[in-house]
């Protein structure tokens, strides 16, 4: 399963997300969010979309386990 990574700047604020399991980078908060658990949220919630669009569609394929 497609785990969330996250990089951080020296503040500990995360600065970029993306997928393990594709690579696909997360998009980030426009104007760049600050609080440091307001951008986790936001990349989550990124992530959770991207999880629900790309590969739950290819995970629940019969045909793409082949």
């Amino acid at each position: 399963m497609p785990e969330l990574q996250m990089s951080y700047d020296v503040n500990s604020i995360p600065v970029s997300a993306k997928c393990s399991l594709c690579g696909k980078q997360m998009p980030r908060g426009t104007p760049r969010i600050m609080n440091s658990i307001d951008n986790v949220v936001w990349f989550a919630a990124q992530f959770r979309l991207h999880v629900a669009r790309i590969h739950l569609l290819v995970l629940g394929n019969p045909a793409s386990s082949r």
